[in-house]
């Protein structure tokens, strides 16, 4: 199954460092992480948030097994389905994680 994030370049290379999600080190950042359930939905929300500050923006590709996220919840974000990581279930959702890589094109806007 795989899921997408958002993300700045500064939370892309502390994944990277990181080998994970976590919150920002200096306290700057979401409770928890949002993931969207399609590329598209990701670059979207992408768009709609980064492009207020007039920020670049990357999409992370998440890959787990269905049966590992069962217990995230799920939600709606901008209207679009998406997952919800809290905090305190960070270090269990960077455990079930199998690949995470940046996505190097995005979708086009849709119409």
């Amino acid at each position: 199954m795989r899921f997408y994030r958002a993300v700045s370049e500064a939370e892309l290379e502390d994944i990277r460092a990181f080998g994970g999600f976590r919150r920002e080190p200096g306290g700057h950042s979401l409770e928890s992480k949002q993931f969207a359930v399609s590329l598209h939905g990701a670059a979207e929300f992408g768009r709609g948030n980064f492009e207020l500050d007039g920020k670049p923006f990357c999409v992370v590709e998440v890959k787990v097994e269905e049966a590992d996220v069962e217990s995230f919840e799920r939600l709606r974000l901008d209207g679009k389905p998406a997952m919800n990581v809290s905090r305190e279930g960070l270090g269990v959702f960077n455990a079930i994680i199998r690949n995470v890589r940046e996505v190097s094109a995005l979708p086009l806007r849709r119409s």
